[in-house]
Parts: C-alpha cells; sequence; structure tokens
C-alpha cells in the first residue's frame, strides 16, 4: 500500500511540475531565434510573459535599429537585397509579435502572430506635416493589427502554416485623392527555417490595389488566384513553379499616357540541378492571352510558350559564378569586378549546350490587324576550351570554331509580309514555303552558316 502511495505522490508531482518547468524545447528554441535577431539589429523594446498551466504566452516588441545589419542578414538566405532608398522607409519600424505555446513536451508547436505596430521615423514626421489625419487612420490601422501574419511553427518536424489577415480598406485623402486596398485569401506552408524554408507552398486569391489622384488619374493592379511551389535543395538545387489566373495593371485618365496590360493563365517553372558533375538548369513559362493597350497601339498575344534549357554546365565553374553574381549585388568593388569577369571566362571556356525545345505563339494582334503565329526549336553548343579566355582577348575569331548550333524557324504568310517589308533581313528570301508557312532551316558548323542546305557567305 505504500509503495502505491509513493507512486501516486511521484505522478501527481511529476504532471504539477511538468507545465511549471515549462516546454524547454519551445523556449529554448524561441530564445535562440530572438538572441540572433538582436545581434542584427532588430531590438527588444518590450517584453512581456503569462503563464497558465497549461500554456504559455510571450509578446515582443522589436524596433529596428540597424536597417544594414538587417538587410545583410537576409542576403545570406535571399538573392534580394533591399534598395537603398528603403533605410529611411524602414529604419525604426516597430514591430509586434505574440507567441503562444503548449507547456507540455508532447506539443512542440508555436503560434506566432507578427504585425507592424509603427511606421518608420521619417514617414510619421512627413505624413504628419501633409496629412495628420491620414497619419492618424494609419496609427488606428495599425494598433487595430490591420496588417498581420500568423504562423503556426512545429519545432520537432520544422514544418509550418499560416495566413495573411485579409486587408478591405478605402480612404479619402486631404487632397481628395482616393486609395483602396483589397487582399483576400493569403495562405502559406512549408517545411525547414522559417527565414529560409526548403519548402514553400503559397496561394494568393485576391490582390486589388487602386489609386485615384486629386486630377482623377487612375492607377490600379489586380490579381487572381495565385499559386506558387518551391523546393530547395540548395542554393544551386531548387524547382520552382507559379501560376495565375488573372493579372490586370492599369494607369487610365493621363489623356496621353495611359496603359492597360491584362494577362490570363501565366505559368512558370524554373528549376536547376547541380548536383552531379554536369548540371542543367531549365526555364518554362506559358499564358493563354496577354494585351497590352495605351494611346497609340494596341497590341496582344493569344497561347505563348516557352521552353528554354541550359544543359552540360560545368559545376565548380557555375557556382563559383552564382557566388559572384550574389556578391556583386553587395559589393560593387573594381577588384569584384575583375573576379567576375575571370569567372564568366571560366565558365564559358567548360562548355555547355543552350535548347529551346518551344518558342512560340499561335497568334497575335497588331491594332486590328491579326497575324498568325511562329515556332522556334534551336540547340547551340559551345565546346569546352582550355584556351579561351587567351583566344577571346587575342583572336576572338578562334572562338567561333568551337561553337556549333541549328535551328527551325516556322513562321505564317502574315509574319512573312511584316519581316520583309518592316525589318529586311537577306536570310528571309532563303525560306521555303511549306503548306500555308514558310521555314527556315539553319545550321552553324565548322564556321558555315547554312540555311535550307544552302551555304550563306
Amino acid at each position: 500500500m505504500k509503495k502505491i502511495f509513493i507512486f501516486l505522490a511521484v505522478g501527481v508531482t511529476v504532471i504539477v511540475l511538468l507545465p511549471l518547468l515549462g516546454n524547454k524545447v519551445v523556449q529554448d528554441e524561441l530564445d535562440n531565434r530572438i538572441k540572433t535577431l538582436s545581434v542584427y539589429g532588430l531590438q527588444i523594446s518590450k517584453n512581456t510573459e503569462e503563464s497558465t498551466y497549461f500554456d504559455a504566452k510571450r509578446h515582443y516588441e522589436f524596433v529596428l535599429k540597424d536597417v544594414d545589419k538587417f538587410s545583410k542578414y537576409l542576403q545570406r538566405f535571399s538573392y534580394n537585397q533591399l534598395p537603398p532608398y528603403m533605410d529611411a522607409m524602414l529604419l525604426g519600424v516597430k514591430i509586434g509579435v505574440d507567441m503562444e505555446y503548449s507547456n507540455f513536451l508532447f506539443d512542440d508547436s508555436i503560434g506566432v502572430d507578427i504585425y507592424p505596430l509603427s511606421l518608420s521615423k521619417e514617414l510619421t514626421q512627413d505624413l504628419q506635416k501633409t496629412d495628420m489625419e491620414f497619419y492618424k487612420h494609419i496609427e488606428m490601422f495599425l494598433k487595430d493589427r490591420g496588417v498581420l501574419y500568423h504562423i503556426n511553427y512545429h519545432v520537432s518536424s520544422s514544418s509550418f502554416d499560416g495566413y495573411f489577415k485579409n486587408i478591405q480598406e478605402e480612404y479619402l485623402l486631404k487632397d481628395s485623392s482616393k486609395m483602396a486596398i483589397n487582399i483576400k485569401k493569403v495562405i502559406f506552408s512549408g517545411e525547414g527555417p522559417l527565414i529560409a524554408p526548403t519548402v514553400l507552398k503559397s496561394e494568393i486569391g485576391h490582390i486589388n490595389l487602386g489609386f485615384i489622384d486629386e486630377k482623377g488619374v487612375e492607377l490600379s493592379l489586380k490579381i487572381d488566384d495565385f499559386f506558387s511551389t518551391s523546393n530547395f535543395e540548395s542554393n544551386s538545387t531548387y524547382l520552382s513553379t507559379a501560376n495565375f489566373k488573372n493579372v490586370e495593371y492599369k494607369v487610365a485618365g493621363t489623356q496621353r499616357n495611359d496603359v492597360l496590360f491584362k494577362g490570363s493563365n501565366f505559368y512558370l517553372n524554373a528549376s536547376s540541378n547541380i548536383q552531379n558533375e554536369k548540371g542543367e538548369v531549365y526555364l518554362k513559362n506559358s499564358f493563354d492571352k496577354m494585351s497590352f493597350k495605351t494611346n497609340l497601339m494596341t497590341f496582344a498575344i493569344d497561347d505563348f510558350n516557352s521552353d528554354m534549357a541550359l544543359n552540360d554546365i560545368n559545376k565548380e565553374s557555375f557556382e563559383e559564378l552564382r557566388v559572384f553574381l550574389f556578391d556583386s549585388k553587395i559589393n560593387n568593388s573594381n577588384g569584384l569586378d575583375k573576379k567576375f569577369e575571370k569567372s564568366i571566362l571560366k565558365f564559358l571556356s567548360k562548355g555547355f549546350s543552350f535548347n529551346i525545345a518551344d518558342f512560340s505563339i499561335d497568334k497575335f494582334k497588331i491594332d486590328n490587324k491579326n497575324i498568325e503565329g511562329f515556332n522556334l526549336m534551336a540547340n547551340v553548343t559551345l565546346k569546352e576550351d582550355s584556351d579561351f579566355s587567351k583566344n577571346i582577348q587575342e583572336v576572338p575569331v578562334r572562338i567561333l570554331q568551337n561553337i556549333s548550333a541549328k535551328a527551325k524557324f516556322v513562321f505564317s504568310k502574315d509574319m512573312m509580309n511584316i519581316i520583309y517589308k518592316d525589318v529586311p533581313v537577306k536570310m528571309i528570301k532563303y525560306a521555303k514555303k511549306q503548306g500555308d508557312d514558310f521555314v527556315l532551316n539553319m545550321k552553324y558548323e565548322n564556321s558555315k552558316f547554312i540555311i535550307n542546305d544552302k551555304v550563306i557567305k
């Protein structure tokens, strides 16, 4: 009987102490992330904690004190760089972060809300001078967490999902200008670190941004049904796809410079595999319809498709070139420029193959003229040449001996008339008729250029 009481006492003690000790795994993860952010320019201005038997809540307020440090931190995970003019817009921005997690070890998920609390000092002063009422509106909008990211992060599996809060705002400015923002159904999920995930999926149901100034000039952007998926094994091995149903950009009321751009069913696929000694990069994109209209002209395209690849890439030289492309965005010194040039020459000296499986347009329209389209297939190979750098500087013509190419260009009678009349090209006279179309079979080999079996001199 005594043993049973001891067992029960130990069990009760564990149950009582477990949440009091807290979820050490989650706490350590949070503390490590916060320390990292503090090192790179985000300082804590407020920190509160509230804990119950079952869960714990933390509230942080961060102030961006050093934009340069924070920007360089982000550049460790992305090729994108914040433009210089963003420094003043971000310096001093205050960001609120609310975290909630269980005190029990079997649940290692963290719920996180991230939201801006105030604008930068420069933007605040500017708005207060120009339009105090609008500043108060923005201040209240941010106070009510009008812009908010919610993330559910699972520490053990390094997976996450979340959403961006819907926004529907309209406002009449002091000078009678109008602005409107409508963002709906933004959700995402992924795996890996939040700042540099290995897998990321996102979906946007609708974006509508609009502005009309006091003179009636209107600017607007609309995007419907955007989807994207990315898988990153490394900086040089990845697969990304994106597509959206509709996009529209409009500038109206200018009298001279009106613009209307529309597109539907855009698709983009980009992938790279540099795991083996020889690598490859693919890029595919297409759309059903695209139109561009101004006061001077109308241009439209139906059924565009592009399928291109860069094959037989030397892994070592490609990686070196990739690193220099990244570094050149941060440091534009003369020494780096020379190394960058040397890296390009090294990459070219290793050779590669560029292939266009399909580059085609079914139909297009210029003003009121309908034109049947074209199709292009091509392959260009640059052979490996250890003397490439020397030859291109001393005897550039020798480089041509390393190049071989072939292409097939099929185009309509409408295009034949346009090319022959408006863009005089000597090779067009060698085109052969094939049904309702014209064909150019082109080849370059051993320093000879051949079109439809005829050597061109």
